[in-house]
């Protein structure tokens, strides 16, 4: 690959990195973060190949790494969130006027 290429493909890993930032934080687009830091990381790579402007490469690696790691975490407890919001509701929709006219009776 010539230089522009190498230059081109550390661009596109600082920019997919940081995008994978910013919609890590979403839950509805955590698979986008994902993919957007392991494209960061491939490219990153592809871009520090070259002995001059490694820096832009090696940020997009770090804003991958980052990104991922923050789109992982966050999915992991937007699914737990929803799990709970799940078991609640249905705990909830379980209960009848009888069990409250109980409850209102075991009080007196």
């Amino acid at each position: 690959m010539d230089k522009k290429a190498e230059n081109t493909a550390a661009i596109v890993a600082l920019v997919c990195g940081i995008l994978s930032i910013v919609l890590s934080i979403w839950a509805y687009v955590n698979f986008i973060a994902i993919a957007l830091g392991i494209v960061a990381i491939v490219f990153a790579v592809k871009g520090r190949k070259i002995e001059n402007k490694k820096g832009m490469a090696t940020a997009g690696l770090v804003c991958g790494i980052v990104g991922l790691v923050l789109a992982c975490t966050c999915g992991m407890c937007s699914t737990c969130a929803a799990c709970a919001i799940k078991e609640t509701n249905d705990a909830l929709n379980s209960i009848t006027a009888d069990d409250v006219n109980s409850w209102f009776n075991s009080l007196k």
